[in-house]
């Protein structure tokens, strides 16, 4: 081509360096998109900035056409063919947000690869991998255990860790997403009741898509992110965090002096590599206690009962939620699942009144009434209420009920832990807790 070939629009899509999102039919892929485009938009009078796009891959770019209208590209590839995810990945690609959330049943792990494998043949310098909270928990030794999500984001994990050797990356892990619990509102309009299944001691883990959005996109948008540049002794880190050494950090045992004498030796030093994006764990008798805080700051006179469920309950609930936008008899089905659940469910009593209890119900009130009177901000836009039919895959079920069972297994002593700083460590603040969360949407609980 001649430099009189050239046209404006050839010029610019040379100079482009693309955020690539994959598996972009998820829930979380859309909102990831989503709002790295609005900070792009945001930042377009930087030149930095100027000549980026987000690129989204997925199966049934029908069902995106939200994201083409917001000047997102939208790209269809089969994730079984490693050919046709090559072919989209031909860019200079920035960033690639490795998110395998939208795995057909069965068949994750294999295109996880696939999607990997491609990045590495492409050179891909960068990525940041979207995994799930507990992977560590999962046993893979069984053929049965290797059918949970969370067993196939380990493999992934360790597929990234393993082949990846010659750019920088950086995991994401993350637990149940807050806004799924916009699927628990019909449970709350017919029978003020909040059905899990975990039981009394139990603690769930949870994050705001909101945390995820940020922290994806500060470490897409920046290299001089925390989570490409922070080093610390690999003496404080998790063995499964870190990977030491690399392009682009070696590990430092030693420093010498300038006439190469004897050095003084310094710890070994390691990028880390895994982070968990978590706020505060709560058991269930205080998220139905939150959610009566929030219900009755928007105008309701009820308290929502706390009910133990079993894992088939839930499932059966959550796969009749799926059906509600595609039918009309699924809400009737709905209506007489809660009062079937009505005559089996454990009711849980209120929260009992230990003082550690009593503390963490002072705590709730205290931030009850902060939420009610700031941080609007927190509130949830419409771009971020997942649509049960389209998120409420047969994966996403089952990824979900995989999350109660890390909650079954986690330890509980001494209370309210694991606890972690890596979201306040990336973007600067504390993540939104799930009590803030209900606050903050009480109008989109608050039955009609």
């Amino acid at each position: 081509m001649s430099h009189s070939d050239l046209t404006p629009d050839t010029t610019l899509s040379k100079k482009l360096k693309y955020i690539v999102i994959t598996h972009g039919d998820s829930y979380l892929g859309q909102t990831l998109a989503m709002h790295i485009a609005d900070q792009l938009d945001k930042g377009q009078g930087q030149l930095k900035k100027k000549h980026r796009a987000v690129r989204v891959l997925c199966q049934d770019k029908a069902k995106l056409k939200h994201l083409e209208r917001r000047g997102i590209q939208v790209k269809e590839v089969d994730y079984e063919s490693q050919h046709t995810i090559t072919e989209q990945l031909k860019v200079h690609i920035k960033t690639m947000v490795y998110n395998p959330f939208a795995a057909t049943m069965g068949r994750m792990v294999e295109c996880g690869i696939n999607v990997l494998d491609a990045a590495i043949r492409q050179d891909v310098k960068r990525i940041v991998m979207v995994s799930s909270y507990g992977v560590d928990t999962m046993e893979t030794s069984s053929s049965s255990a290797l059918d949970a999500p969370i067993a196939q984001f380990k493999m992934l994990e360790a597929h990234l860790r393993h082949h990846y050797k010659y750019g920088s990356w950086v995991v994401y892990r993350i637990p149940f997403i807050q806004q799924y619990m916009y699927f628990w509102t019909q449970m709350l309009e017919n029978n003020n009741m909040l059905g899990m299944p975990i039981s009394e001691s139990d603690m769930l883990l949870t994050v705001n898509i909101k945390d995820v959005q940020e922290c994806v996109a500060i470490a897409s948008l920046s290299k001089k992110s925390m989570v490409w540049t922070y080093r610390e002794p690999e003496r404080h880190l998790d063995a499964s965090t870190i990977l030491a050494g690399g392009p682009d950090g070696d590990s430092s045992t030693s420093s010498s002096s300038d006439d190469g004498s004897s050095s003084i030796q310094q710890p070994a030093v390691a990028i880390k590599r895994v982070y968990e994006l978590i706020s505060e764990p709560l058991t269930l008798a205080m998220m139905a206690d939150a959610m009566s805080r929030a219900l009755r700051e928007a105008g309701g006179s009820f308290g929502v009962n706390a009910a133990v469920l079993t894992d088939e309950q839930l499932e059966t609930y959550l796969k009749l939620v799926a059906k509600t936008k595609q039918s009309g008899a699924a809400a009737v089905d709905i209506d007489a699942w809660t009062r079937n659940i009505l005559d089996t469910a454990k009711i849980l009593e209120p929260a009992a009144s230990s003082s550690y209890q009593q503390g963490v119900s002072e705590l709730l009130q205290s931030r009850s009434f902060l939420a009610s009177t700031t941080n609007r901000d927190h509130q949830d836009s419409p771009d971020l209420y997942p649509c049960p039919a389209d998120t409420l895959t047969p994966f996403c079920i089952q990824l979900i009920m995989n999350h109660f069972r890390v909650a079954r297994n986690m330890p509980v002593s001494p209370p309210m832990l694991p606890s972690s700083n890596d979201i306040r460590d990336i973007i600067g603040r504390a993540p939104i807790p799930i009590d803030v969360f209900f606050m903050m949407n009480r109008k989109l609980f608050h039955p009609q």
